[in-house]
């Protein structure tokens, strides 16, 4: 006699034992990625994933942080710290030379170009002389000038003493005084218009004034009044007549040092 167990599970229990173990493994598919070959439980799994994926998210972030970083020392203004030294050293002084002129004085006239014997009242015929001296001061390697005189003529035009008219025969003046003014003179040497001289110290520049008095007679005046014998005092007259000149000038003016 055949016993029944009555504690043999049932049909219907076994079937839902069997579902029950169907749903705690799954069917999985071939794995196509590494991660895939973890452990195959679930939970297991599901675990791996959110560990892989946090730290690739962390990697990334930091790989863009050290690339910023990389474009801010590259690009930004940011100072290298490379080394660097610098000194000093001081220039010598540039000094300008100079020119300056003072104002001069003319000698009196005289009778000797050289001076000495001073003239008091000149009559027809006399010449006489005058020295007019300029001191001028250079400074400068390569200062040179050239000297322009200007000035030494009658003040007052109107005096028959100024009033020199040539003869029509020979050309001598007749009547008056000519006025002759010289050119530069330093030490010895004359220097004409354009002609150019070292100003190197102190030097000193003079002109001489040359003032002759024609001597005319009644025989070759041909009319002309000037120093015959007129009668003093006339206004036509030669005679005592005082008649200022004006003043010499002397300019300076350098030249290029460069021979332009």
């Amino acid at each position: 006699m055949t016993r029944t167990n009555s504690r043999s599970p049932s049909p219907s229990r076994c079937a839902v034992t069997s579902h029950s173990a169907h749903l705690l493994l799954p069917r999985i598919a071939p794995a196509t990625h590494a991660w895939m070959h973890k452990p195959r439980h679930l939970s297991t799994t599901t675990a791996w994933v959110r560990s892989h994926y946090s730290n690739t998210g962390r990697v990334t972030k930091a790989a863009v942080a050290v690339g910023a970083t990389a474009t801010l020392l590259v690009g930004g203004p940011v100072t290298m710290a490379y080394w660097s030294a610098n000194a000093t050293a001081t220039p010598a002084t540039l000094n300008s030379g100079l020119l300056t002129a003072s104002p001069g004085v003319c000698s009196p006239w005289s009778y000797n170009p050289a001076g000495g014997d001073d003239v008091e009242f000149i009559v027809p015929g006399d010449t006489v002389y005058s020295t007019c001296s300029i001191a001028a001061t250079g400074q400068g390697d390569h200062l040179a000038v050239v000297a322009e005189v200007t000035g030494g003529g009658w003040a007052d035009e109107s005096s028959p003493l100024t009033q020199v008219t040539p003869d029509p025969d020979t050309g001598t003046p007749l009547g008056g005084v000519t006025l002759t003014v010289g050119d530069a003179q330093v030490g010895s040497d004359t220097y004409t218009p354009g002609s150019e001289f070292s100003v190197d110290g102190d030097v000193v520049i003079t002109v001489q004034l040359t003032a002759a008095f024609a001597q005319n007679s009644p025989d070759n005046f041909h009319g002309v009044t000037g120093a015959e014998n007129d009668v003093q005092g006339s206004t036509t007259s030669t005679q005592e007549q005082a008649v200022p000149l004006t003043d010499v000038t002397v300019k300076l003016t350098q030249i290029d040092p460069n021979g332009a």
